[in-house]
């Protein structure tokens, strides 16, 4: 059970940096710093909310390399309105106790277009995903996303967004 539960803190967080690139009109928290390298990057705080999960034992008896986590969310800005949906897909790549590897995409659908993220992470720590592109109004899009589990099956997420080079 311990395990499940893992898997379904890092998958969330993986989903949730999609929303750093929802649009400027909702009310996430946002800002813009300037890098050691001089380029700028967005900031964006929000949180996501876990509402669907479900494991697949498709290697075996938990935790299994070849198991998955498949979940579904929604995206919180800082006044706690819906603002986005997640999904997501891990995979257990790896299983030598006491580490368990997962490996994490996921997309996000916006009205302007999808995000899409990858991460390798160790279950129950917090990850860090990348920003690997999107189409629409988010083609190009780059940078990363950081979460801490806050319980209850929520994240808080820091995404910085730069331009792919």
């Amino acid at each position: 059970m311990m395990v499940r539960r893992m898997r379904a803190v890092g998958l969330i967080g993986v989903a949730a940096a999609a929303v750093l690139l929802a649009p400027a009109e909702s009310s996430l928290a946002a800002g813009v710093e300037t890098g050691r390298d001089g380029k700028t990057a967005k900031v964006i705080k929000v949180t996501n909310r876990l509402t669907r999960v479900r494991v697949l034992e498709l290697g075996g008896p938990q935790p299994s390399v070849g198991n998955e986590t498949i979940g579904s969310g929604d995206i919180l800005d800082a006044r706690g309105k819906v603002i986005g949906s997640f999904a997501v897909e891990c995979t257990v790549t790896q299983h030598e106790p006491p580490v368990t590897m997962l490996q994490c995409l996921s997309v996000l659908d916006l009205p302007e277009g999808q995000i899409m993220f990858h991460s390798r992470q160790k279950a129950g720590e917090n990850p860090t995903a990348a920003v690997t592109g999107g189409t629409g109004a988010y083609v190009g899009a780059g940078g990363t996303a950081t979460f801490v589990d806050l319980g209850n099956r929520e994240q808080a997420v820091t995404i910085t967004l730069t331009a792919k080079r």
